[in-house]
């Protein structure tokens, strides 16, 4: 998956990044900017981010927002078809 492919959910890993009290860690999800979630995790730590769009799924640029808090979700949920091309 490339920076420019738009998925639902993103496989990352947890940063070892300072965050603010109160809010999440942050995670290389491999775009250009690390995302937070909705959670503090350990540094290093694979997840399943569920990447949610803002309310017309862009910004003005017409590329997602990196500003938005995301969730983390279990890797179970995102089910692709890889062997059909679905």
């Amino acid at each position: 998956m490339s920076q420019s492919d738009e998925a639902e959910y993103r496989d990352g890993v947890v940063l070892n990044k300072p965050v603010r009290e109160g809010r999440g860690s942050f995670v290389n999800v491999g775009l250009t900017k690390e995302v937070q979630i909705d959670r503090c995790l350990e540094a290093g730590l694979r997840v399943t981010v569920k990447m949610k769009p803002a309310v017309d799924g862009t910004c003005s640029s017409g590329r997602a927002t990196a500003a938005m808090l995301r969730r983390v979700s279990s890797p179970q949920v995102p089910e692709v078809c890889f062997c059909l091309g679905l």
